[in-house]
């Protein structure tokens, strides 16, 4: 596998690029596929359990593919410290994921680093935080750690 193949669709390989070029990129990309969704997003209840135990099972359920109690887990994050949810989702999507799907680390990584106003304009944290959670279910994983 080539650089161009883990570069986001609508980078190519001979552009001189920076690393904020790469992840406007990537967040090009992840607008284009949240948009593309088609009909309502299913919407999913907290679970009435601490912040560190959310963080843990957010983390224990995306590696197990358990998508229900992985994005419980993210809606649990998401309402009571949505910034705590990002900064987990770069650190499970590196740890967990890693070099076994570089694009999803890549998508995982933009989204957290977009900022509130950008993913408001998506729909908000919670459709931006469960399809990442979905995206890393569903990806390949590879423990770093």
């Amino acid at each position: 596998m080539g650089p161009a193949a883990i570069l986001p669709l609508n980078l190519k390989e001979e552009e001189n690029l920076n690393g904020t070029e790469i992840t406007r990129g990537y967040q090009d990309q992840l607008a284009q596929q949240i948009l593309e969704q088609p009909g309502p997003q299913p919407s999913y209840s907290p679970l009435p359990i601490s912040r560190p135990l959310a963080k843990a099972l957010l983390q224990k359920a995306i590696r197990r593919g358990e998508e229900q109690l992985a994005q419980r887990a993210a809606a649990t994050l998401l309402a009571i410290a949505p910034d705590g949810f990002w900064r987990r989702a770069v650190i499970i999507a590196a740890e967990d994921i890693g070099v076994a799907d570089v694009e999803v680390v890549g998508l995982v990584t933009a989204a957290a680093r977009a900022g509130k106003r950008w993913r408001a304009q998506l729909g908000g944290e919670h459709v931006v935080g469960h399809f990442i959670v979905s995206l890393m279910v569903a990806s390949d994983r590879r423990r770093c750690t």
